[in-house]
């Protein structure tokens, strides 16, 4: 199938897009709640790693929950779970190295606290583009 841009949009892409984004925040929101309980949980215990292990624990369980999320609520269909993976972690590396771009960007400004908020901006800029590729990929 020819991909064209001018194309008539279909309004149950864009209801799926909505949910999309939804789903983003609201688990974006929950990964930052259980990395900093993680890390509350485990600083005593391991001072020099309690951080990363925190990310990595919160990536796993957000990345198991939304999963589910995203198959049971935003594509209803079973999906690729294999591809759904091999999509996130593209999708964390994308949005990883969008969030240094404007921090590099931006980094004259002296922004301040700003700087914690360039992980979310990247992602709200590189989420529509993750979209499309699940559900061409993940969610036929």
């Amino acid at each position: 199938m020819k991909l064209n841009l001018f194309m008539r949009f279909d309004p149950l892409v864009l209801t799926k897009l909505v949910k999309y984004y939804l789903n983003g925040v609201l688990f974006g929101l929950v990964s930052w709640a259980l990395q900093f309980f993680f890390y509350k949980t485990m600083i005593s215990l391991f001072p020099d790693s309690a951080l990363i292990l925190s990310i990595y624990l919160s990536f796993f369980v957000v990345l198991v929950l939304n999963y589910f999320s995203q198959r049971l609520l935003v594509f209803r269909s079973p999906g690729k779970k294999l591809n759904f993976g091999v999509v996130s972690f593209l999708a964390i590396i994308a949005v990883s190295i969008v969030s240094e771009m404007l921090h590099h960007l931006f980094e004259n400004f002296n922004f301040g606290a700003v700087d914690y908020f360039y992980y979310p901006m990247a992602a709200l800029f590189v989420s529509p583009f993750i979209f499309l590729i699940k559900l061409k990929f993940v969610f036929k």
